[in-house]
């Protein structure tokens, strides 16, 4: 927006305060405004926030003074505080300093309380307004806008006195934060010079040949070259072992861990043949039978060896 007042040439720098017309006189107060909105961001380095606000506070109140609006010096507050700086280095009329001191608290107070009779009028002035809406009465409005740039302008003169007390604080902090960062990232490079460099780590290769002769300390191969089924395997092929029932050698847990299943299904068969034998009263099947049934009459559960233990 204040871009565009510069572009559309609003304002004239030949121009004095009574010669901007009412409508235009609200727009006076966009520096204010601006300064006012940055000095409340939290988010940015305070640092370039206070400089932001001093710049548009600074621009506001030399623009009153182009427009023969008001008359302050703009470089009171630098000079008030060069010569306190050097007043009190030298420490040789302390009288003058606490003079300078209560004459900067005095005109603060009646800051203050002017700026309070001029809240009380602008609620007045907005009031009449209000009521004389369907009127437009433009020297009302006229009167209210002078007062509220007035208004902003007592606080502008004492928000640039407190951005400047309070610079010096926040560039000394920066600063001593600025100084321990880089004190630290050199205290972590002096460490890691200090660290003794590691050598690099040979890689480990076990083979099988050297795994089996070394896993007890043997010179010779502790441990088992080829499976169970493969020695069984190689036997029969020198001749030296012969197998006359195949179910023997199909039993084995070898064959069971191959096929898991295939064991389950013969379990599943032959529960199922002895079943059929009981149903169709098979001799041999029931005499069985009876035989085992007298043998757990005969024998409790759990008896046997008991290791001695009664």
């Amino acid at each position: 927006m204040t871009k565009n007042i510069n572009t559309l040439a609003i304002f004239s720098a030949n121009e004095t305060m009574d010669e901007i017309q009412t409508e235009h006189l609200k727009y006076l107060l966009l520096p204010a405004l601006l300064a006012d909105f940055t000095l409340k961001n939290q988010r940015y380095d305070r640092v370039q926030v206070l400089e932001t606000g001093q710049i548009y506070y600074r621009d506001y109140i030399q623009r009153l003074n182009d427009y023969q609006f008001c008359d302050v010096n703009l470089n009171t507050n630098n000079d008030e505080d060069e010569s306190k700086t050097k007043s009190v280095a030298s420490s040789t009329n302390q009288v003058d300093l606490l003079l300078r001191q209560a004459q900067a608290r005095e005109s603060k107070i009646q800051r203050y309380r002017q700026m309070k009779q001029l809240e009380s009028e602008l609620e007045q002035l907005k009031q009449l307004i209000i009521d004389q809406q369907h009127s437009g009465d433009e020297d009302v409005e006229r009167q209210f806008y002078l007062k509220l740039i007035r208004r902003w302008l007592q606080q502008a003169i004492d928000e640039l006195s407190a951005i400047e007390a309070e610079m010096p604080m926040v560039k000394m902090r920066a600063a001593m934060l600025k100084m321990s960062t880089v004190t630290s990232d050199d205290t972590d490079k002096l460490d890691r010079r200090r660290q003794p460099s590691s050598k690099p780590l040979t890689p480990i290769i076990l083979t099988k040949n050297r795994l089996q002769k070394q896993v007890y300390g043997a010179g010779y191969p502790s441990m088992a070259t080829y499976s169970v089924d493969e020695f069984v395997q190689q036997k029969i092929k020198e001749g030296s072992l012969q197998l006359t029932d195949k179910n023997i050698y199909n039993n084995s847990l070898y064959d069971w861990a191959n096929n898991p299943e295939k064991k389950k299904m013969e379990e599943q068969t032959e529960e199922e043949s002895k079943e059929l034998l009981i149903e169709q009263d098979d001799e041999r099947e029931l005499a069985r039978l009876r035989k085992w049934d007298d043998w757990k009459d005969d024998h409790k559960r759990g008896e046997g060896n008991r290791q001695n233990m009664g």
